[in-house]
């Protein structure tokens, strides 16, 4: 959620004249400093980084039918800076998604940070990866006996 109270006020109203940007953030650690895209038509500076203009479409869980990834990132009509950046990156990317408000450009009200690209397809004019928050069902836990004693609530009837 927002951090300042008019952006929250923004964010909040069931109608508004603010206009709502996606910012995208792609970073590797082959590139040097991370690709920035705000998926508008404007370029928009956020927290002193400037964000570039981009055609681009991000679909979350629900919306992508047959799908079980947590997102689908489709950047549209890259040009040859970008697709050189990505084309030959080694090893997943990093990207962080956030919505803002243009006018509260530095209080985003949404975040999915941190998610992994993988499944990255690369061509002259479009580049589409599957995105990931990580998976944690893969990460080894200490091990526990699950007794009555010790965990009463998995043993209610």
């Amino acid at each position: 959620m927002p951090k300042s109270l008019q952006a929250t006020i923004a964010a909040n109203q069931l109608s508004t004249d603010e206009v709502v940007a996606g910012l995208v953030s792609i970073s590797h650690p082959q590139i040097g400093a991370s690709l920035r895209f705000v998926l508008d038509s404007d370029s928009l500076v956020s927290r002193g980084e400037t964000y570039i203009p981009m055609v681009a479409d991000i679909l979350f869980g629900a919306n992508i039918p047959g799908e079980a990834s947590q997102a689908k990132l489709t950047l549209d009509h890259v040009d040859r800076t970008v697709y050189a950046a990505i084309a030959d990156l080694d090893g997943p990317l990093t990207v962080d998604f956030e919505l803002v408000i243009r006018s509260f450009p530095d209080d985003p009200i949404r975040e999915h940070l941190g998610l992994e690209a993988l499944n990255v397809q690369v061509s002259a004019l479009q580049i589409s990866a599957d995105l990931f928050a990580g998976l944690y069902y893969t990460e080894a836990v200490p091990h526990l006996r699950f007794v009555p004693r010790l965990f009463p609530g998995i043993f209610r009837r």
